[in-house]
């Protein structure tokens, strides 16, 4: 049985990779609490946003973006363009 560090220690990480997503997604809150919804069973669509794009994202790949992110896996870069 783990400890009551080693669960307060996962719940952090957890928290952790979800900020996470506030880099990738327009609409990261609506879909941290969709991913929520699906973790407890319910079947939900994920349509995450990106500027003016929308599009379907399964569960599992979401969470594997996040985690990636988090981990360092996955860098972003931003592009800034200024236009005279």
């Amino acid at each position: 049985m783990p400890s009551r560090v080693t669960k307060a220690l996962k719940i952090v990480k957890r928290a952790l990779d979800s900020l996470a997503s506030r880099y990738l997604f327009d609409n990261w809150f609506s879909l941290l609490i969709r991913y929520a919804l699906f973790r407890l069973g319910f079947d939900v669509r994920l349509m995450a946003r990106v500027g003016d794009c929308t599009f379907e994202l399964r569960p599992e790949i979401f969470a594997c973006l996040v985690v990636g992110l988090r981990m360092g896996w996955l860098r972003l870069v931003v592009l800034m363009v200024s236009y005279t």
